[in-house]
């Protein structure tokens, strides 16, 4: 009997050992494995289990909020990113906070985290107004305020020659797009900048109204030839004027997130 006892004490020693594949120390390897092989979900099931044991672990927080960022779960990342302590943030962890604000779209709270944590900073506060507002409004919204702020903006060599840049690329009116596509066929692309749109929009619409025009001056109204002609014609017209009005509102959207980036890069710079 004493044997059978010595034995279960054995292999239960041996258990126990064997379970120690699972402690903190050998899952924070797994999950690093699981990082470097770019497998961003199961890693961080790992490393949420490694700060269970360590809750106040900070670059542990900083890491799994990496990954939520990379895994597009910019709630949960935002969340994690606000429970790492205070003074514990670089430059890395501010740009993580706002990548997750920027991503999900919360510019309120990275306004705030920006007017609090950078409130000496005068440069990069103007700076982030720039960036902060061109994120809250449409680009012609914010080219008629910003000409409205330009001595502000024009004190900095750098916001100034944003500034600069700004006015030089003035929006597109959509209304004014396809009133001019309506008077000469295409010429609302060529006023939102795209020529090539616009000349073959003309060309098109012409070919077809001079082949319409053809076949009513032969056969009158009753020319089968004309009328396909003048269909095709008319519905190429009206798609033109839509479609000016629509390229006039891909320009602004292209303008506002090409000075988006201009304006981010800026504010990275300075954080």
């Amino acid at each position: 009997m004493r044997i059978l006892y010595i034995l279960f004490l054995f292999f239960s020693v041996d258990i126990i050992s064997a379970q120690n594949i699972f402690d903190a120390a050998n899952t924070r390897k797994y999950a690093d494995h699981l990082q470097s092989v770019y497998d961003y979900k199961n890693a961080n099931a790992e490393y949420i289990a490694c700060l269970k044991a360590n809750s106040s672990n900070d670059t542990l927080k900083e890491l799994i909020a990496a990954n939520y960022l990379r895994l597009k779960k910019y709630d949960i990342g935002l969340d994690l990113c606000k429970s790492i302590t205070p003074h514990y943030y670089t430059k890395s962890t501010s740009l993580l906070f706002l990548n997750h604000c920027r991503c999900g779209s919360y510019y309120q709270q990275a306004d705030s985290f920006i007017k609090t944590k950078y409130i000496k900073d005068e440069y990069l506060l103007l700076v982030w107004n720039l960036e902060y507002k061109i994120n809250q409004m449409d680009y012609t919204h914010y080219y008629k305020w910003l000409k409205k702020n330009k001595q502000l903006y024009r004190e900095l060599l750098a916001t100034e020659n944003y500034y600069t840049s700004v006015m030089q690329a003035h929006p597109k009116s959509p209304l004014k797009a396809a009133l001019f596509s309506t008077i000469i066929p295409g010429a609302g692309k060529i006023y939102t900048g795209y020529k090539h749109d616009g000349i073959v929009s003309f060309l098109t619409i012409a070919t077809s109204a001079f082949q319409a025009y053809r076949g009513f001056q032969k056969e009158g109204v009753k020319s089968v030839y004309g009328w396909i002609y003048g269909s095709v014609g008319v519905g190429f017209y009206l798609g033109n004027i839509y479609g000016s009005w629509k390229s006039a509102k891909k320009y602004n959207s292209e303008k506002k997130i090409y000075y988006r980036k201009k304006v981010e890069t800026l504010s990275f710079n300075l954080l």
